[in-house]
């Protein structure tokens, strides 16, 4: 929002309401008992001298009285040093309509639309189904109990509550957006991007940018190239197809795309501060591939459902949120609340290879993939926080739910209050072992036997 630079109002004449008359200065009734009183020489004669001054003063504290209360009224609405009026919501969505607004984005309150380029007029295309989420990745549902200690969430991202047609304020359409060049400091709102987008380019870096409520839709590569920092992704959708219309998994390996958000070196890319959230992605291979997340410029990525890869084909090498250049230097990455189950090849949480630091990932619904968890690291990833997690034995894992387990034991790390779900329907594992304690183990699973993977009490 612009700032206010208008004066304050001059103050409005104040008027007295008294039984249907306005008494004031300005006031009809004031003037006309005034005049009656005056224009009668009757009524000078009776009144006198001193009547008249009387009139006089009553007149002169009716004004000042009258004053002072619409003063007072002014103090507390408009003005200088004082509260604004609130604007329309109709003025608010003309002045964010322009698609070329160069109102740099703000951080608004959670779950709130963000003010700048509102593109919510006209368009017809994106109005589809989108990520319908209907399959077998769905959140599984039901709380984690018993084992004891801590909490676990009751509810995850899914089909309901991420993506573009969930965004707080959705129009019920999205503008074509596809003509855009993506520049620093915009928001784009309720946008659909058929093929895709560059955000940035190499040598042309851009920086602070929102995508709110958009839909990015493309098959093949790649959805969304980065270059740039402070870039944001929230109620967004990535998801297959050529447009405009939506498909269903599952899909084929053709139908799909290899990547969701690329940031880790493919085509040059590179980000420094990422945000992710509230984001549905299906149809991927790999659903985000960055790298690059330190102390100054995290990456964070909340509250979003990936679900519903694309078939492999026998070649993709299928991940979910993740570094898997093998090369990767990220630090204080935040993987929070997010439910990331399909049947797939790799890896949910991908980070395969690197150096890694202060990862803090807790409170996901986790499941299915070859090894659900991978955290590699040549320094043994110290300070990373794993907890409050849930593995879903939903999708049966190819191997097992971790690869890799040194960064358990690393210096400052911490693995506690996570939870295993056997859910009705499950692929595999043991329904009495549900909301038992989910345990660090590494390796290959067995056929059917979870015990390895569990215990009453906590680790």
């Amino acid at each position: 929002m612009q700032p206010n630079n208008s004066m304050p109002p001059s103050p409005q004449t104040p008027q007295i309401i008294v039984g249907g008359g306005s008494f004031g200065p300005n006031g009809d009734g004031f003037r006309h008992k005034i005049a009656v009183l005056l224009k009668s020489r009757r009524n000078l004669v009776i009144l006198g001298a001193s009547g008249i001054v009387a009139i006089a003063l009553l007149s002169t504290a009716l004004f000042a009285w009258a004053h002072y209360a619409h003063m007072a009224h002014d103090a507390t609405t408009t003005g200088h040093g004082k509260t604004a009026k609130q604007k329309t919501p109709a003025t608010q969505e003309q002045k964010s309509a322009d698609p070329t607004s160069k109102d740099p984005p703000t951080t608004p309150p959670p779950d709130t639309p963000k003010a700048g380029t509102q593109n919510s007029g006209g368009g017809t295309s994106g109005t589809g189904s989108g990520s319908s989420g209907s399959g077998s990745t769905g959140s599984s549902g039901g709380s984690s109990s018993g084992g004891g200690g801590g909490t676990t969430p009751t509810s995850w991202p899914d089909a309901s509550n991420t993506g573009y047609q969930h965004a707080p304020g959705y129009p019920g359409s999205l503008t074509d957006c596809s003509s855009t060049t993506i520049q620093s400091n915009h928001t784009y709102n309720f946008c659909y991007f058929p093929g895709g987008v560059d955000v940035g380019a190499l040598g042309a870096e851009v920086s602070n940018v929102t995508f709110f409520g958009c839909r990015f839709q493309a098959s093949g590569d790649v959805i969304v190239r980065l270059y740039g920092d402070n870039i944001t992704f929230n109620y967004t959708t990535f998801e297959p197809g050529n447009g405009p219309g939506s498909l269903s998994p599952p899909i084929s390996n053709a139908q799909g795309y290899q990547y969701g958000i690329s940031a880790d070196g493919s085509y040059y890319t590179q980000v420094a501060q990422l945000t992710v959230t509230h984001s549905n992605f299906w149809g991927f291979a790999e659903a985000i591939d960055t790298n690059g997340s330190t102390q100054a410029k995290p990456q964070v990525f909340r509250d979003n459902y990936l679900h519903d890869s694309r078939n492999d084909g026998g070649s993709d090498h299928t991940d979910g949120i993740g570094t898997l250049s093998g090369n990767g230097t990220s630090s204080y990455t935040v993987i929070d609340h997010n439910n990331i189950q399909t049947k797939a090849n790799t890896n949910a949480i991908a980070f395969q290879g690197g150096t890694y630091s202060h990862m803090t990932i807790t409170n996901n619904l986790l499941g299915g993939f070859g090894y659900t968890v991978s955290i590699i690291s040549s320094n043994h990833a110290p300070y990373t926080t794993f907890t409050g997690n849930t593995f879903s034995t939903l999708i049966k894992p190819d191997w097992g739910p971790l690869y890799g387990d040194d960064f358990v034991t690393s210096t400052g790390s911490v693995w506690s209050n996570n939870k295993w779900l056997v859910p009705s329907g499950a692929a595999w594992g043991n329904p009495a072992h549900s909301g038992w304690y989910w345990l660090p183990t590494a390796g290959a699973q067995g056929t059917s036997d979870d015990g390895p993977y569990v215990s009453q009490t906590d680790y």
